[in-house]
C-alpha cells in the first residue's frame, strides 16, 4: 500500500458516500501509507488509532481475520481431500488465481454476526433493533470515544 493508492481510495470513497448522501467514520492504523491530513474530505472522517493498539481495538485483529483464515484453510483441505479421493495427485502449491478464489469463498462465509461481534469487542456500539452502528450525533460519539480512550489509556488523534 502506498499513500497515493490509499488517497485515491479515500477520494473514491468520499465521492461514493457523497452520492449516497452519507457521512462515515473510517478508522485507520498508523501505517505509513495512511495520510496524516484528511480534513478536506466532506463525507469521510478519518480517525487514526494510536500506536500499538492493534490487538485491542482493531476489529479485524479481534477475530475477523482468524475466521477468514479458518475458512480459507478449510477450503484448501477440502480441495486436497477431493483430489485424493478421486485418485488425482494432490497439488502442494496453488496459483494466485486459485488463492483469490479461495479467499473470496472464505470471505463470503464470514458471517455478519462474526463481524458485528468483533466490532462490539473493539468497543464500537450498535443499535439493537437494526444492528447498524449507532450514529446519534457527534457529541454522543465524542463522549463515547473519550470514555473508551480513558478506559483503554490510549491517545487518539484524528
Amino acid at each position: 500500500m502506498t499513500t497515493e493508492i490509499f488517497c485515491s481510495f479515500l477520494h473514491s470513497l468520499d465521492t461514493q458516500m457523497g452520492a449516497q448522501n452519507r457521512q462515515i467514520i473510517l478508522f485507520v492504523d498508523n501505517c505509513a501509507a495512511h495520510p496524516k491530513y484528511t480534513s478536506f474530505f466532506w463525507n469521510v472522517k478519518v480517525v487514526r488509532y494510536p500506536a500499538n493498539c492493534t490487538s485491542t481495538l482493531q476489529a479485524l485483529d479481534l477475530g475477523i481475520i482468524h475466521s477468514l483464515k479458518t475458512y480459507y484453510r478449510e477450503r484448501l483441505v477440502q480441495t486436497s481431500t477431493c483430489l485424493m479421493e478421486s485418485g488425482n495427485e494432490v497439488q502442494k502449491k496453488i496459483n494466485v488465481l486459485e488463492a483469490m478464489h479461495y479467499i473470496m469463498t472464505a470471505w463470503q462465509q464470514v458471517s455478519q454476526q462474526t463481524i458485528r461481534n468483533c466490532f462490539r469487542k473493539a468497543g464500537h456500539k450498535y443499535q439493537s433493533e437494526s444492528n447498524e452502528m449507532a450514529c446519534d450525533d457527534d457529541d454522543d460519539f465524542g463522549q463515547d470515544w473519550e470514555e473508551l480512550c480513558r478506559t483503554q489509556k490510549y491517545d487518539f488523534q484524528s
